[in-house]
């Protein structure tokens, strides 16, 4: 059932809150110690763990990530779970096109919305990078909760479809070793497991 409930089933999840909410760490134990007895991930855990959080964290790097090029970014974005699970839902119209676009797989509906939000700015004139940039680098790590904040709810900051599942994702992944990658998934995992947390779904 753990496979299930990472993979977002609303019935699940919640039914399992009520059924671990009373000693969350008892849950936990047991789904952890369910993971170590698999004998290969079931959900690309290995790529993600070995290929696509190194490569996020290089190029969230301070002084590098204003630098990327719409190509590195693409790249950046293909590697975010909330961000490439949300591409599957952005309308037609946000990318101007008046009628339904052609069928996609999720690749190409990953580049789309990358390459529309290289190109997007907050109403401060701040491009997706710059708000990259803000959240990582633009003061202490402490405070790095109140830039995501500012990045997913202030106009400054925020750039449309890039909300604060991807960005508490790259978070994670930039600063592995002071912040869990978090997006919606985990916090669905987590109100399985029976803590209370807030789901947000872009």
């Amino acid at each position: 059932y753990y496979s299930q409930v990472r993979e977002g089933n609303r019935s699940l999840h919640w039914a399992f809150h009520d059924k671990n909410k009373k000693n969350p760490e008892v849950a936990l134990v047991d789904a952890m110690r369910w993971w170590s007895k698999l004998l290969e991930p079931p959900h690309d855990e290995d790529l993600t763990m070995y290929e696509r959080a190194p490569f996020l964290r290089q190029r969230m790097k301070k002084g590098t990530v204003t630098q990327l090029s719409s190509v590195v970014f693409i790249e950046v974005c293909s590697r975010i779970h909330a961000l490439r699970d949300h591409s599957l839902r952005v309308k037609h119209t946000t990318f101007g096109s008046p009628t339904p676009l052609p069928r996609m797989n999720r690749k190409e509906r990953i580049q789309l919305l990358a390459r529309w939000l290289y190109e997007q700015r907050s109403s401060m004139g701040h491009n997706v990078l710059e708000t990259i940039h803000h959240v990582l680098w633009g003061g202490p790590a402490t405070e790095a909760p109140s830039r995501i904040f500012d990045a997913s709810s202030k106009e400054d900051w925020r750039i449309p479809h890039f909300g604060i599942s991807t960005i508490g994702e790259l978070l994670g992944w930039a600063m592995p070793d002071q912040f869990p990658p978090r997006n919606g998934r985990t916090s669905k995992a987590l109100t399985a497991l029976g803590y209370d947390v807030t789901i947000h779904s872009e």
